[in-house]
């Protein structure tokens, strides 16, 4: 073996091992699991806009046989929904991240962790808010708003998930300050008693830092909106940004690391934004303002699965010539058409197969590329509405897009384009098969 290829096996192993001990890292862990728990009230505010969209808005298929005013007051309904699912966004990200940084670190008290999350979130809150009625604005107190319950306060609630509840941990590890109960009294009595310090502590701590964003005239939403968030969020939902992280997150991928990893740490918080602000744009009857968010990357960038596996799958049909990977592409079929590739990618592999790795990072890639310029040129709307992941491809992109049938074409093209970007590779592979073969 050459030392050029000790050379380049040398850096795969380290990359390989870097990328395992981030996805192994339980904040890493945490935050993806915060994000995962929230998918199914996303779904379910996504069914929402759909209905309210396509059913129930005027032009709606109910526009014709309902009253205007009928019509309105329905969508009160689903307006409803929304505000029990997007805009409490943040809120049930930093319980769902305690709960899971909770498990990451085996403290039993998961409710006491994510309870503590959800009171220091509404503790950094401004204590009063700026509202206009007419020509008459003021300020009130005793509101929670959404502009900060919403995605506006991701990152906090990212910190707070993970920074507050480690910092709840510790105090309650301390057995110094933890209140013992008598034998006899109940669990729930128990366990509240026994972290009634931790959490007076905590709660006070992070009163003490609101307090002091407050005498520089903000508070700490504003501040992290405004110095972090969104600066951030612009590079990462741009298209240069969204494609270089894909690319990173497809490529570790073939390393081991499930590119969910990546994408719940890097980009989740920036495109639940963004599909946030499309969803109350489309239920307002507006059209959706943002390109990239959660809902492009799902119906564009994964036909198929991670790596548009389903493009693979279809490539072995057509020219692949070796009985084991033609067995395999049978059995990740039915997988890879619910945007399942695991089997794929795990059973040809996919995985640390030098040959293979390339379509699989360039298919997404040319996806991106290809459904952000159809969109920016308006050929179709951006999309607003999220279904189960494990949609099948043109179903989702009809559904996705409310009813609009050239999102569908979309889908169809980059699958045909992707089938094509795999078909060589996969001869490629099938040889270098044979070779091996032939020397063994």
């Amino acid at each position: 073996m050459s030392e050029a290829t000790l050379q380049k096996r040398s850096v795969l192993e380290r990359v390989t091992a870097w990328s395992g001990k981030f996805a192994a890292n339980p904040y890493v862990r945490a935050i993806q699991g915060g994000f995962t728990a929230f998918m199914p009230l996303m779904i379910m505010s996504s069914l929402a806009t759909l209905f309210s969209a396509l059913i129930f808005n005027d032009g709606g298929i109910l526009s014709g046989l309902l009253a205007a005013e009928t019509l309105a007051d329905i969508r009160t309904i689903f307006t409803s929904i929304t505000n029990g699912s997007n805009n409490i966004l943040s809120l049930v990200l930093a319980g769902g991240i305690a709960y899971y940084l909770c498990k990451a670190k085996s403290f039993e008290n998961t409710i006491g962790a994510i309870m503590t999350a959800i009171a220091v979130m509404i503790i950094f809150m401004p204590l009063t808010v700026s509202v206009t009625v007419g020509e008459t604005s003021g300020e009130v107190s005793n509101l929670i708003p959404f502009n900060y319950t919403g995605t506006n306060g991701i990152l906090v609630s990212m910190f707070v998930g993970t920074v507050g509840t480690k910092l709840f941990m510790a105090f309650s590890n301390n057995k110094k300050l933890q209140i013992r109960m008598p034998a006899g009294v109940p669990e729930a009595t128990a366990r509240s008693f026994n972290v009634m310090i931790p959490t007076i502590l905590t709660g006070f701590i992070f009163a003490i830092v609101g307090f002091a964003f407050r005498m520089f005239g903000t508070n700490v939403y504003q501040f992290v909106m405004t110095v972090i968030q969104t600066p951030l969020r612009g590079i990462a939902t741009s298209a240069a940004g969204f494609l270089i992280v894909s690319i990173i997150a497809n490529f570790t991928f073939t390393l081991g690391v499930h590119s969910s990893v990546i994408n719940s740490v890097v980009l989740r918080p920036f495109l639940s934004a963004n599909f946030n602000e499309n969803v109350l744009a489309v239920a307002a009857g507006e059209v959706a303002p943002n390109i990239i968010s959660d809902a492009f990357m799902a119906y564009y960038q994964r036909i198929g699965g991670a790596g548009c596996v389903l493009a693979l799958v279809i490539a072995i049909f057509l020219v692949g010539k070796k009985k084991q990977n033609r067995e395999i592409a049978k059995i990740g079929a039915i997988p890879a058409l619910f945007n399942i590739g695991e089997p794929m990618i795990f059973g040809l592999p996919i995985m640390l197969n030098p040959i293979m790795m390339i379509p699989f990072v360039l298919s997404p890639t040319v996806c991106i590329i290809i459904g952000y310029a159809l969109t920016a040129i308006g050929f179709v709307n951006p999309l607003a509405i999220y279904t189960p992941s494990t949609t099948p491809v043109v179903i989702s992109g009809f559904l996705a897009s409310a009813g609009d049938i050239k999102v569908c074409l979309i889908q169809v093209l980059l699958l045909v384009i992707c089938t094509l970007i795999y078909m060589p590779f996969v001869k490629i592979y099938e040889k270098t098969m044979a070779e091996e073969e032939d020397e063994e």
